[in-house]
Parts: structure tokens; sequence; C-alpha cells
């Protein structure tokens, strides 16, 4: 199992917690009108209607914002503003802080390009088994 495989399932097992139940690997056809593509969440359900995308990247060694990685939760986000309506969206990220900051990279994603998350998004930090909701 790879470190993002484990990072999904601890994302399943905190929403399980919460008492919402998803599976591994949710297809949903998203995109506009008829143009419409499937893509794989990471985790999803359909009753509920609810959509995960997990991502357990943190700053960059030096202390520098992620570039690709902030390009990779760009793209999550798309895919969400994409994504049909009346679903639930959660983005399950892993709290990580490097000793040259002082907010974590999901708080900086925020801060910084807090208007590119769409509306109704949910972003759950997980931090060791403690779940923190960061408000936009």
């Amino acid at each position: 199992m790879s470190a993002s495989d484990e990072f999904i399932e601890t994302a399943r097992k905190c929403l399980e917690k919460s008492g919402i139940d998803v599976r591994d690997g949710f297809l949903l056809n998203i995109g506009q009108s008829s143009a419409a593509r499937p893509h794989e969440f990471d985790l999803g359900s359909s009753s509920p209607r609810i959509i995960v995308t997990c991502r357990g990247q943190g700053w960059a060694m030096n202390g520098h914002p992620p570039t690709a990685r902030i390009t990779n939760w760009h793209n999550a986000m798309l895919c969400f503003a994409n994504a049909p309506a009346g679903y639930r969206k959660i983005f399950f990220v892993v709290r990580s802080v490097h000793a040259k900051q002082t907010t974590s990279l999901a708080e900086y994603y925020v801060r910084k390009y807090g208007h590119l998350v769409p509306a109704g998004v949910e972003i759950w930090e997980y931090d060791g088994g403690k779940i923190r909701h960061l408000n936009l």
C-alpha cells in the first residue's frame, strides 16, 4: 500500500467516524453540459451524495510554497467546481507545518488561493487523529 493509499484509508476512517460512509475510487461524470467525462475521486458515494479528494502533501523541503503541489490542489478545485450540483465536496488534507512557516499549507492555500475554492467545498485538515475544518 502506497503512502497515498494509506492517507486515503485514513480519510475514509475519519469520515466513517463522522458518520459518513464512502467507498474508494468513486467515479462521477464532471464537466460542462454534455461534455462531461468520468473522473475518479479518491472517495465518494451516491447515497449520500458526497465526493472527497485527499492530499497528503506538505510544504517543500526548504519551506517554500510547493508550486507543483499547489497546482495539484488547483486541479482538485477545478474538479469540484465541475462536479454535478447536489454533491457534498470535501478536500481532505494532511496538516503540514514547516519550521520556516507560521501557517499550515492548507491555511496558506486558503489565504492565497481561497478565491479559487468553489462555494461549498469543505476543507478538512487532518492532524494525527484530529480534524480541523478550515473556514473560507
